[in-house]
């Protein structure tokens, strides 16, 4: 796997392309039976053409409305695949919330059922020098900064 796809509102490509850099600034923990880690900054993405299960599951609506319409898709390169993670998104999604009794909005995080769900995508998190493949809504992090002159393609949706 060599590249994933982020996708941001306009207001933060203008503020990408100002500084040069696509910044990593989602704060994670990775933490799972396998790997403890401190909180690390990184980008979040979709596997480059593994757009099926986030649009089947609900998730791509949801990341839609979480980047602010994401109005702007970056296909970034992934340099470095020894640091970089993936996780299944599916525990989260619309849907399976749905198939288990809970809202997609529910913030009652003392739910046993969203605290299974947390536990079994915090448990999911590989690395993904490890990744076979099998997961149905693939999320990866990466932990790196990209000058926006090594973006592999931007695509601008238009503004609405």
């Amino acid at each position: 796997m060599d590249s994933m796809m982020h996708y941001t509102s306009w207001n933060n490509w203008k503020k990408i392309q100002e500084t040069g850099f696509l910044l990593p600034n989602s704060l994670e923990y990775i933490f799972s039976d396998r790997i403890q880690s401190p909180p690390w900054y990184f980008l979040v993405g979709i596997p480059h053409h593994y757009h099926e299960g986030w649009v089947s599951s609900g998730s791509m609506r949801e990341l839609i409305i979480h980047t602010l319409g994401a109005e702007v898709m970056l296909q970034v390169p992934i340099v470095d695949k020894e640091n970089a993670f993936i996780r299944e998104h599916v525990h989260f999604s619309p849907q399976r919330l749905a198939e288990v009794g809970i809202d997609f909005y529910c913030s009652d995080q003392s739910n046993p059922r969203l605290q299974e769900a947390h536990r079994k995508y915090a448990a999911s998190t590989i690395r993904l020098t490890e990744y076979d493949g099998d997961y149905q809504v693939p999320e990866i992090l990466l932990p790196q900064t990209i000058p926006v002159n090594e973006l592999i393609d931007v695509v601008l949706f238009p503004e609405l």
